[in-house]
This record gives structure tokens, sequence and C-alpha cells, in this order.
């Protein structure tokens, strides 16, 4: 009786060993996954503000990618063109566009055309590709105008465009910083932090970031 037990529990631990390997290899591999943290995520405006730089870091699965996009929300822009005519200056084009982020500055881990297909840029957003496909203007606008209206913007430390910017700084760790400019509206604020692999956005990972103003700032905007 015995014997025939320590047979039977003989005989199931080869099942199990023959079994387990083989239910291993046919488990699905896990999802990739990405996550992002910010120390701050409120930023208080006062009349001693004059700009500060924001990190981010986060980890993100092996074998992956990452694009971190940091936008605001989106509102109606008039811009106005100057140039010299006899000498003067004057505008010579003005036109609304809509759907603009008043702050809108892109990082990765790699030139974005080399980790993520035009169609992708577009679809999500991200890079001066997707940029300027969200943007919308009356039929019949001068490109230009456009290029100057972001080109400013750049000029301004509101736009920016930094491939390579995010850092892998230990194992799947990595890390990213913004300028943050001291004229920036109050309001609600995303950064969303991409994990790409094979030409496509994986995971996504969405922080938020809340802007006031304090003191007599606040007193006087209101």
């Amino acid at each position: 009786m015995g014997g025939a037990v320590l047979r039977t529990g003989a005989i199931a631990a080869v099942v199990l060993a023959l079994v387990l390997p083989v239910c291993s290899q046919n488990a699905p591999a896990p999802k990739p996954r990405i996550g992002a943290h910010l120390p701050k995520d409120e930023i208080q405006m006062s009349s001693s503000y004059h700009g500060m730089r924001l990190l981010l870091y986060g980890t993100v699965s092996p074998g992956c990618e990452v694009i971190v996009k940091l936008s605001s929300k989106r509102v109606p822009v008039t811009y106005a063109r100057k140039g010299r005519v006899g000498g003067f200056w004057f505008t010579v084009g003005k036109v609304t566009f809509r759907n603009v982020p008043w702050m809108f500055k892109i990082r990765s881990t790699r030139p974005l055309d080399e980790i993520l297909p035009p169609e992708e840029q577009v679809r999500y957003r991200v890079g001066r590709r997707g940029l300027e496909a969200s943007i919308r203007s009356a039929p019949g606008t001068p490109p230009e105008l456009l290029d100057d209206m972001i080109q400013t913007r750049m000029e301004n430390l509101l736009y920016s465009f930094h491939q390579g910017g995010v850092a892998r700084v230990k194992g799947n760790m990595f890390e990213a910083s913004f300028y943050w400019p001291p004229r920036a509206p109050q309001g609600v604020y995303h950064i969303d932090s991409m994990a790409v692999k094979d030409g496509k956005v994986v995971a996504v990972d969405s922080e938020l970031i809340h802007v006031q103003e304090v003191g007599i700032e606040a007193w006087v905007s209101e």
C-alpha cells in the first residue's frame, strides 16, 4: 500500500515536471507597460516666479522606446505675420488657427521617425508632424503662416521637439525634463508617456499638472 502511494506520488511529480514547462511556454507574453511619476504636479505662480524645470521619471518594459508629450488646452489663435514694405514693418498676413495648444513639448529616447511611422505620429499627435496635422485653419491658408506661428512659439520656449530628450538612467528607468515658462496660463496640463515597440504605441501613462496664480497675480486675474 505504501509503495503504491509512493509510486503514485512519483508519477504525479513526473507529470507535473513535464506539463509545467509546456504551460509556461504557451503562456502569453506580458503586455508592455509604462509608468511615470511627477515629483511636482502643481505649479504656483507669483511675482517671484521666473520659470522652472519640471522633472518626470518612470519605468518602461524592456525593449520599448519612450515618447513623452506635454500639452495644454487647445484654443483658437490669431497669428499676424509681419513683413517689411517700403522700409516699414506692416502686417502682411493674418489667419486664425483653431485647435492650437498653448504649450506643446516632445521628448523621446530616439528620433521620432526612427521609432514611430508618420501615420502613428499623426494619430497620437506627437512631433511636429502630429502637431501640424491637428491644427485647423481656413482653406487656402498659406502653409508658411503655420510654419511661422510654430517657429515663433519655439523661439518663445512654448514648443519644443527634443528628440533624444528622454534619458535611460538605470535598467528600465527613464527621465525627462521640461522648462516651464513664467507666463504659462492657469489651468490643467497633460503629460502623456508612451511606450513604443515595433512602430506602435503599446502603452500610455498620463499625468496632470495644475498651474495656478497666487498672491496679487491671482487677485488681478479675477
